[in-house]
């Protein structure tokens, strides 16, 4: 059922009709689930003996859920109520997992749900919103739900921001070998977060001395001391209990002691009877003993569209298990089951798993986990790649420190303001001013920034070039065909700027039209002034054509530009990009006057530009941003580092070829950088 790791991968179910929910189950298991969530509030039944028909028709394990926040937003009524008819019907049904709510395992429900339950396994989940959650807080809130007795805790968090994640990964790695954690240091020698929980020995001092007092006063015969002393040793119990960390034996004495004393202490004993199974002796102070058997496993999901990676770095960090939506039915924040089961192939991942991704906004147009999580596997390289939603890449950095956050490819709009984040930047990167490759140098942390982008893109523009005039693949001796030709841009960014500095560098003459240069234009100064931003577009393009010699005009005049026939034309700009694929830089007559028209969006593949250009004749060239993989020569040795990639190139007009190179892992990986000679660099896809 579970994956090689041990870990589940869990599809939710929410639908309107009792046959929908049946269909989806079985489509679930089609697509690979291990088990399903059966989300009962989402269906308007009149009856539980409707819910009973689910449980027992169900063809693969599942979780009966029926959440409060969602039937108290639906008006419905008393959720309570039906919240524990919904349950006990599960446990008496003995499905294999029964959700509640935090709020709703009160004593008297967990009591009671203890003792009915046979085979099934209780889930305490809570719903944490309302700004960052801190480590300290969700420390103290899963401390308070493993204290309910559950079998398996479940933390859904609404986050804002990608970073917001860090204490969640946190608590998946330390919570879950201790338990609960009240204190924690970063070490030093390689940054890594240690966490330690100081009241356990607190705990088992109180309950030691209860105990002794309370012999000495049975021996006296003393009640009203006994009755002080009972007041301790209950107390010293909830503390214990709740730190979660005492000793069994002592915790299993004092609740003998408490049961023998009245009605009020069964109902603690009662309450608490999961959690004295669980607890673990103390050794040498903070020392614990961990012992699969006795942790208490955690399911943290982030909601939104930034906590993707919450799931797809779940089994590293220790997640209990994952959330696959069916295909068709996204949920913002969970990757399809397909996609897990396909392409990510989370049984590979363990705590040894380097972390790979693309850092970007927008990033759901990425392919690179498509070719970078089967080539990991193929070379037998232990990383996943996944991408990274990230706002601001400085504070992306400065949160995820760990060497195990080891390379990332970087995208819109990043590349620039990427550099300022590496500790080392390669010289042709730093000459560009961007950076679309980083690589954590494991032997100190270092983060050292590259650019794949240049040599890549105009490196296939070459060739295809070459094609045009039957030159086999560029020998090193012809000069570069882009020579004295026209090189027209669009856009003024990361991706741009490696573009002009490339063609430059192949004795093009660049002009850069930047598109919101066309609204800047005849704007004046006045205005511009008290427009930062629109000043900084301005002086981008400006900045950009100085550096390459070339010229910046606005976006309005590129349809009417034609310096010569032939020119080559390259969009570095996200105009047609999904979702707005219907849209182009440039008109369809235009093109007209341009040989190659090359496309830096590959999200959709065949683009309008594209399209078009090809209509008219000319030679199109998609660049499928395959990350900072460098091409070897043909006499390269094959070794383990090595892995062979297939890329698509563009050669001829509107013609797609495949070829087959061999590449270099070497800047992922973190290995020595072979610079290829005379073959240049294999853009990464991102």
């Amino acid at each position: 059922m579970a994956c090689k790791n041990g870990l589940l991968v869990c599809t939710p179910l929410e639908c309107a009709t009792l046959e929908e929910m049946l269909a989806s189950m079985g489509r679930a298991k089609a697509e690979g689930a291990d088990l399903v969530e059966l989300c009962v509030d989402s269906i308007p039944f009149s009856h539980i003996s409707e819910v009973k028909k689910l449980i027992r028709q169900r063809t693969l394990p599942a979780i009966v859920s029926f959440r409060l926040k969602s039937w108290r937003t639906s008006g419905k009524g008393d959720c309570e109520f039906l919240c524990l008819q919904v349950l006990r019907l599960g446990l008496e049904l003995d499905v294999e997992f029964v959700e509640m709510d935090y709020e709703m395992a009160s004593d008297i429900a967990m009591a009671e749900h203890l003792y009915r339950r046979e085979k099934s396994k209780i889930i305490v989940s809570s719903y944490v919103n309302g700004g960052k959650p801190s480590s300290e807080k969700l420390g103290d809130l899963i401390a308070r739900m493993q204290s309910t007795g559950a079998d398996v805790i479940k933390l859904v968090i609404d986050v804002d921001y990608i970073t917001d994640l860090a204490p969640l990964f946190q608590m998946l790695t330390y919570c879950q070998s201790i338990g609960a954690v009240n204190t924690i240091v970063r070490r030093p020698i390689d940054g890594k977060l240690i966490g330690y929980n100081t009241d356990c020995e607190a705990s088992i001092t109180a309950i030691e001395d209860a105990l002794r007092g309370y012999s000495q006063v049975v021996c006296m015969g003393s009640k009203y001391k006994l009755h002080q002393y009972l007041g301790k040793l209950e107390h010293s119990l909830l503390e214990a209990l709740r730190a979660y960390e005492c000793g069994a034996r002592l915790l299993q004495e004092a609740a003998e002691v408490l049961f023998k004393a009245g009605s009020r202490a069964i109902q603690i004993v009662h309450r608490y009877q999961s959690s004295l199974k669980r607890s673990r002796r103390i050794r040498n102070g903070f020392c614990l003993d961990t012992d699969p058997s006795v942790l208490v496993p955690l399911i943290a999901i982030a909601v939104g569209s930034r906590g993707l990676i919450s799931q797809l770095l779940g089994p590293k960090f220790g997640g209990f298990l994952v959330y696959g939506s069916l295909e068709g039915k996204s949920i913002p924040g969970l990757p399809t089951l397909v996609s897990l089961k396909q392409v990510y192939k989370l049984e590979y991942i363990n705590s040894d798993t380097k972390v790979f991704g693309l850092i970007s906004n927008p990033v759901g147009h990425s392919k690179g986990p498509i070719l970078h999580n089967p080539a990991f596997r193929y070379t037998g390289y232990n990383g996943i790649y996944v991408p990274m939603l990230v706002d601001d890449i400085k504070e992306f950095f400065e949160t995820y420190t760990g060497t195990d956050f080891a390379g990332f490819s970087v995208g819109i709009p990043h590349k620039e303001a990427a550099v300022g984040c590496c500790d080392e930047v390669h010289p042709l990167a730093k000459s560009i001013g961007a950076v679309n490759t980083i690589v954590r140098r494991p032997i100190d942390g270092k983060l050292i920034g590259y650019n794949t982008d240049c040599e890549a893109s105009i490196t296939a523009i070459e060739d295809a070039l070459r094609a045009n005039t039957s030159v086999i693949n560029g020998e090193a001796s012809l000069p570069s065909p882009i020579s004295g030709k026209t090189f027209v841009l669009v856009g003024a960014g990361g991706a741009g700027r490696a573009l002009a500095f490339g063609a430059k560098s192949r004795g093009a003459r660049v002009v850069v039209f930047n598109r919101k240069y066309a609204l800047l234009f005849n704007m004046k100064m006045k205005s511009l002034s008290s427009n930062p931003r629109l000043l900084f577009e301005k002086e981008r393009a400006k900045s950009l054509a100085h550096a390459v010699a070339g010229e910046a005009l606005p976006y309005e005049y590129l349809d009417r530009f034609r310096s010569e026939n032939r020119m080559i034309l390259a969009n570095a700009s996200a105009i047609g990009m999904e979702p707005n694929s219907d849209q182009t830089p440039i008109s369809k007559e235009a093109l007209r006057a341009y040989e190659l028209v090359f496309d830096a969006v590959y999200t959709p593949r065949n683009t309008r530009l594209l399209q078009e250009a090809a209509e008219v004749g000319a030679t199109v060239l998609q660049k499928i941003s395959y990350a900072s993989l460098f091409w070897n020569n043909s006499d390269s040795k094959y070794s383990s580092s090595q892995g062979k990639i297939y890329g698509y190139r563009s050669v001829g007009t509107g013609m797609l070829c495949l070829r087959f190179y061999n590449v270099s892992w070497n800047t992922f990986i973190g290995l020595s950088i072979e610079r290829p000679s005379p073959s240049p660099a294999l853009s990464l896809i991102k």
